[in-house]
């Protein structure tokens, strides 16, 4: 396969990427963020990405590490797999020679990605759900070929502290 795989997260000011600049061959996905990134080591050319969640406005950060696991792939022959998830604790599955949408899974932690699209992974976002809750890194367990994921339910209340003059968590 002679593949390296990077997940760029955004480390920039989303604000200019919030609305469309309504240019026809111009979005405002921020390309390459938030994506599975495919490149050959030999040559430093991008073999294929898939972008999990394009325009990330509230910093889900789909750079967390990708696993290659040996599952069934889109055709449902045994291929190998490249999972990895976001802080928002879904977890996509994506063909790891083609970067094709496979799966994915949602451990249930939180409620703004309100669908996924079974053929495209494509997430719908309800942007009055956020904040929700979030995900730590999860393992690999060869022996059993599961997953260990250390789920945290971390929804918070704001209420003021009047020692501090503000409100806190």
């Amino acid at each position: 396969m002679n593949l390296v795989f990077f997940g760029p997260a955004p480390t920039y000011d989303t604000g200019p990427l919030r609305n469309s600049i309504g240019r026809d061959g111009v979005t405002n996905d921020a390309l390459y963020t938030n994506a599975t990134v495919a490149i050959n080591p030999d040559t430093g050319k991008l073999v294929w990405f898939y972008q999990h969640v394009p325009n990330d406005q509230w910093d889900f950060d789909w750079a967390f590490e990708w696993q290659i696991v040996p599952l069934r792939g889109a055709n449902g022959q045994p291929k190998k797999l490249v999972v990895t998830s976001g802080k928002p604790g879904i977890y996509d599955a994506v063909e790891a020679d083609t970067g094709k949408y496979v799966f994915s899974v949602d451990m249930g932690l939180q409620n703004f990605i309100t669908s996924i699209d079974p053929v495209t992974g494509a997430k719908t976002i309800d942007p009055k759900l956020i904040p929700g809750t979030g995900c730590r890194r999860g393992r690999r367990l060869r022996r059993t070929a599961g997953r260990f994921v250390p789920a945290t339910h971390a929804g918070n209340s704001l209420a003021r502290r009047p020692q501090f003059g503000h409100l806190g968590v």
